[in-house]
């Protein structure tokens, strides 16, 4: 694999837990920023070699630009080379590369504009993984489309499918989050169930062995928020601590080693935590105190902390605070501030910082060209943010 390849206030945790179990306004993927939504103006910028970006081309950007004609938007997410997108209505849009049916159409032709699913209008959540999509739907269960490499549709088999199909014997899920060929799942009783691609023991189950259906998290509970990378997965629990568990080679799980865990270990030297995301093989953390921490592969500065090491455990980054919102792509991060700016760092050969160069950043810069936005996500190299 090539290396060079969140609306919501700051709130308390008990204010989290009363949203799980309520699980209202779209059930925790991806809306997370300083709300409330206005028109649902969707901005991208990147990589577009595949049409990621929406905008009816194959240009990459280094500047945002409002996708055309897109509106109602309350969430939406990136995946390798393809885009999804919640509205208000509960349909879903998808667009990009659709090699492996990853856009959900019936079909294999990718797509360089929006076009809704057939079929969905009752989704709460979605999520773009490299090559597959997960919809949360307002019953709880989950559906997914594209590359099912290693199981990771969930439904029982290893076949790809260009439509959505159900995940198997899964039930009250009110959070999904996906990369490469893994998928995790929050339950409303606060356990975390995952499934797919398991060889560095990214399920957390206490094995390596892949798993075509759901299996649950090993002696984790009170999880609120959980995050999946490349090969290893993240959980914010209730009490503001993070834990981590899977692949471990560039210090990932912040434990201070270097070791795969099979299952969840702490996070050292982490607390207040009110939000987490997870790049390709880094990981970002947000503190209730608006500061915000990152651990795990730094090649591309995607840590913020000024330099290009890795690090084994969590270090600040500077120049960035009253931040309420984070995301991350492969090698580079974002993030949201109260004012409505967002700011971003790390790789950005394909424009993904949106500053109008394509030079990498090693500390946080301000994207350019927008104002008011509300919330952001990050595909592998593309970053998009909602107005």
């Amino acid at each position: 694999m090539d290396r060079k390849k969140k609306t919501v206030v700051l709130i308390s945790l008990s204010a989290i837990l009363m949203f799980l179990s309520g699980c209202s306004n779209g059930c925790g993927e991806e809306i997370k920023g300083n709300g409330p939504y206005s028109e649902g103006i969707v901005y991208s910028w990147g990589l577009n070699s595949r049409g990621q970006l929406g905008d009816g081309t194959t240009t990459d950007r280094s500047r945002p630009e409002e996708i055309p004609d897109l509106k109602g938007v309350i969430t939406v997410s990136g995946g390798e080379k393809h885009t999804v997108a919640l509205k208000s209505d509960g349909k879903v849009l998808s667009w990009g590369e659709n090699s492996f049916g990853q856009l959900g159409d019936g079909t294999t032709d990718s797509r360089l504009s929006p076009e809704e699913i057939s079929g969905i209008n009752d989704a709460v959540a979605v999520k773009a993984g490299e090559f597959h999509t997960s919809v949360l739907k307002s019953d709880g269960t989950v559906w997914n489309a594209g590359w099912n490499f290693c199981g990771v549709l969930g439904d029982g088999t290893d076949s790809d499918s260009s439509t959505v199909v159900q995940v198997a014997g899964l039930g009250d899920v009110v959070a999904i989050k996906t990369k490469l060929a893994h998928t995790a799942a929050l339950r409303s009783d606060g356990t975390v169930w995952s499934w797919g691609l398991n060889v560095h023991g990214q399920l957390g189950d206490g094995t390596e062995e892949d798993q075509i259906v759901p299996v649950m998290v090993a002696g984790l509970t009170d999880v609120v928020d959980v995050e999946a990378g490349e090969m290893h997965t993240v959980a914010l629990r209730s009490d503001g601590t993070v834990w981590a568990w899977g692949w471990n080679d560039f210090g990932q799980l912040g434990d201070g080693t270097k070791e795969d865990r099979l299952t969840p270990l702490k996070v050292v030297g982490l607390s207040g935590v009110v939000d987490i995301e997870v790049g390709e093989i880094h990981s970002v953390a947000l503190g209730s105190d608006g500061t915000v921490w990152a651990w795990g592969e730094n090649s591309f500065g995607q840590l913020g902390d000024g330099t290009v090491n890795e690090r084994l455990t969590p270090v600040k980054v500077i120049y960035l605070s009253d931040v309420v919102a984070i995301a991350a792509g492969n090698n580079h991060t974002a993030a949201l501030r109260s004012d409505g700016t967002v700011w971003a760092w790390g790789e950005n050969s394909f424009g993904q910082l949106g500053d109008g160069t394509t030079d990498d950043r090693f500390s946080p810069g301000e994207v350019v060209d927008l104002t008011g936005i509300t919330a952001i996500a990050a595909g592998a190299n593309h970053t998009l943010a909602i107005k």
